[in-house]
């Protein structure tokens, strides 16, 4: 095994209602480097990782007819969001302190001085992290402004291997449930070692025809049932495509820098950008790059201990696109369209990388022949004169998984194949350099987005 050499913890806090001023403080085991990240990143990694269920496809007779001008196939793509998420509005830190490991007095003196209170359970805890196991730590004070509610993301790149996510100190200030979405950067799917988690059973997953969706978010409320306030659901884990979402970040960053988070010119953003990559991808192989994507509803028990994370036993994907099983509906399905009707136009491919070729001419008698549509820009485009609105059709994803594609709803061609987007070369200009290893040799980086206030200002009454 490798010997590690770093580690690297990317955090965000959500906060409501908006509070005077809030401390986040984050325990770390030795020397860290600090620095701002930018909230383009979990805008969109959540864009690439959420879940999306599609319904089935409708069970349409086939048709007699002759066949429509045939539409030129879109191109190769798909996967990565039609447009990349730009940053929200954010309050950057007010104050950065930085204790070293052992020094339990002074930041509690700091924390005192901003006017935030220490119960004696806190008090207790930061005795013992600093004096017993020799932490040091990291603290920020935030003054949010009226309306901003999110805090700008804070990276810190610890020395060695750390596959440990301190959770403990988030007791002190946290609400009765603490909302927390973490992403883990890794060599294969990653897995928590010392808490329970669990994926969201789909046997049971159902489409609704009368409202448009699905019943998954209460298939997901059962998942969290299943593991209490005290452990995480799995809602992806799969293959990452690390050079495209490199390419995409250092292209925010350099035509809309005051969009992405990172700068306020180009050459400032740019450089926060291929900073952030290097420390959350570098020494990973960018083919072989899972990001496993972790929910939890913590309960102050479920913050009793540090989190552990390493990599599963179980390396099966789980994945964002969920087609609903044919059958597995209620309510009514949308009619099918006339089969006799005009022409089919050429299907529209998904806007992805890369460019279709030319439509076809039409041939065929039956209806009135259309003229061959034109051949989409990038992901997997229609190739039929006409489909049935809300039809799936399984198509190919990079590394032989299967994805779907569904036909838009004006039944003219089919929508981009949802899947991870095939890997090229590119990416954010950023050279490798070492990076950590977790506990069972693969190497881990932590992105954690927790909702909530963590820390809330001692308010002055009179």
């Amino acid at each position: 095994m490798t010997s590690p050499q770093k580690t690297t913890v990317v955090d965000q806090i959500e906060f409501g209602p908006v509070p005077e001023s809030f401390a986040w403080v984050l325990p770390v085991p030795g020397p860290a480097t600090v620095a701002l990240s930018s909230d383009a990143l979990f805008n969109n990694l959540d864009a690439v990782t959420k879940t999306v269920i599609a319904p089935p496809p409708l069970a349409c007779p086939p048709s007699d007819c002759g066949a429509g001008g045939m539409g030129g196939a879109g191109g190769g793509g798909g996967g990565m969001p039609a447009e990349v998420v730009p940053a929200r509005g954010t309050v950057d830190p007010y104050e950065l302190v930085f204790t070293q490991p052992g020094s339990a007095q002074s930041i509690k003196d700091w924390l005192a001085a901003g006017g935030f209170a220490v119960d004696a359970g806190t008090s207790a805890l930061i005795d013992s992290l600093a004096t017993v196991q020799g932490y040091g730590f990291v603290a920020l004070k935030m003054v949010p402004p009226a309306g901003v509610s999110v805090a700008r993301p804070i990276r810190v790149t610890l020395q060695g291997s750390v596959p440990t996510l301190p959770m403990r100190f988030s007791r002190a200030g946290a609400p009765m449930v603490l909302p927390t979405r973490l992403y883990v950067v890794a060599g294969a799917r990653a897995d928590t070692q010392n808490m329970p988690s669990v994926a969201v059973s789909l046997d049971n997953l159902v489409w609704n025809w009368d409202t448009g969706m699905s019943n998954y978010a209460a298939l997901r409320q059962d998942a969290f049932n299943v593991v209490g306030g005290g452990g995480w659901v799995v809602e992806h884990a799969a293959p990452f495509p690390v050079s495209t979402f490199k390419s995409d970040m250092l292209a925010l960053a350099t035509m809309q820098p005051a969009a992405s988070g990172w700068g306020k010119d180009a050459g400032e953003a740019s450089s926060g950008c291929t900073a952030d990559m290097d420390a959350i991808f570098d020494g990973l192989d960018p083919n072989a790059t899972w990001v496993t994507r972790f929910e939890g509803n913590l309960a102050p028990a479920g913050l009793m201990n540090d989190l552990t994370v390493g990599t599963s036993a179980n390396q099966m994907a789980v994945p964002s696109t969920i087609v609903v099983k044919e059958g597995a509906t209620e309510g009514t399905p949308p009619a099918c369209p006339d089969p006799c009707g005009s022409g089919g136009m050429g299907g529209m491919g998904g806007m992805a990388s890369g460019s279709g070729g030319a439509g076809g001419m039409p041939s065929g008698s039956g209806g009135s022949g259309g003229m061959g549509g034109s051949g989409g820009m990038g992901g997997s485009g229609g190739t039929h004169a006409a489909c049935t609105p809300g039809e799936q059709v399984e198509c190919a994803c990079p590394g032989g998984t299967p994805g779907a594609q569904a036909c838009n709803q004006d039944g003219t061609g089919f929508e981009s194949c949802q899947c991870l987007a095939p890997e090229d070369k590119g990416g954010c200009g950023c050279e490798a350099a070492g990076a950590g290893a977790g506990s069972a040799g693969v190497a881990l980086g932590f992105l954690a987005l927790a909702s909530g206030l963590v820390r809330r200002r001692r308010a002055d009454r009179s």
